[in-house]
């Protein structure tokens, strides 16, 4: 049997990192062109670094 956890991702998706905000996606948007919150481009598509997360998680946007 497997007792480990799985890894944390690397990255999340601004629509991830809304449902864990408890805000609309639109407003993720809105916050990412406002440079409040930082983002890196993986083809044609945003995404939230890890460390992003952990620092909106505790110091709020």
């Amino acid at each position: 049997m497997n007792t480990q956890a799985s890894p944390a991702p690397l990255f999340v998706t601004p629509a991830d990192l809304a449902r864990m905000l408890a805000i609309s996606p639109s407003k993720v948007g809105v916050l990412i062109r406002e440079g409040k919150i930082q983002t890196i481009q993986v083809g044609k598509r945003r995404r939230v670094p890890s460390e992003e997360v952990h620092r909106i998680l505790a110091q709020g946007v």
